[in-house]
Formats: C-alpha cells, structure tokens, sequence
C-alpha cells in the first residue's frame, strides 16, 4: 500500500471517528430520564432510550474498530488480516477501511456469530480504558 493510500485511509478513518463521536453525544443526550406524568408519555420515553442505548452501542462497537484501524495505521500494519495475516484487498479496505478482517475471516466470524457462539471476532481491539 503506497504512502498516499495509507494517508487517504486516515482522512476516512479520522473522519468516521469525528462523525461517531459526535453521534454518540447526541444518543447520550437522549438518555436523559425526564419524569412523566402520563403512562404513555413515560412508555415512549422508555422505548426512545431503549433506542439510543441500542444505537450508541452500535456506535460504539464502530469506533472501536475505526480507532483499531487508526493504531493499525500508526503501527504500519493496516490492511493485514487480525485472524489469518493475510493483506486485506485494496477493494475491500476502499468499501470498508475499519475492517479488521479478510472476506473469508468474516464470513466465518458471521457464521459464528449466527450459530449463538460468542468469539473473538466482534472486534480484535479492547475497550479503550
């Protein structure tokens, strides 16, 4: 990977993060528990937080792997496959630059996932302390 495609790689990364992190602060603020006197209007307010906690975790789990793919960059091993080592096609990367994994390692992780088993391809990357 030439040093032009790994520099517009971190524009898209930096990009996504920046438009995660902001996502995630207004999902935060719909968090907020306001009381109600009406039981439908606490019902909708239940279900709406229900909403952004669902949302911000998928959020989350993205920016995980935007931020993996971003050490990744630094550490020069972008493009390489977290389960089998192998250069992730430039095609995939363009469509898809957070990546962790190669087609095949996906699928598999997808199947996985399907069959109830919990594994390690949600993410390779640990929670940020």
């Amino acid at each position: 990977m030439t040093t032009a495609q790994k520099n517009r790689f971190k524009k898209i990364l930096e990009a996504k993060r920046n438009e995660l992190l902001g996502e995630i602060l207004i999902q935060r603020a719909r968090l907020a528990i306001i009381p109600a006197s009406d039981p439908m209007d606490e019902l909708k307010s239940v279900a709406e937080r229900d909403f952004a906690v669902k949302s911000m975790n998928q959020m989350t789990r993205l920016l995980r792997l935007v931020e993996g793919a971003l050490g990744e960059l630094r550490a020069g091993t972008f493009g390489i496959c977290a389960d089998c080592s192998i250069e992730i096609p430039l095609k995939r990367l363009e469509a898809v630059p957070w990546s962790p994994y190669c087609v095949r390692c996906q699928e598999r992780a997808e199947r996985s996932q399907k069959q109830g088993s919990r594994s390690d391809y949600d993410t390779p990357y640990a929670l940020a302390s």
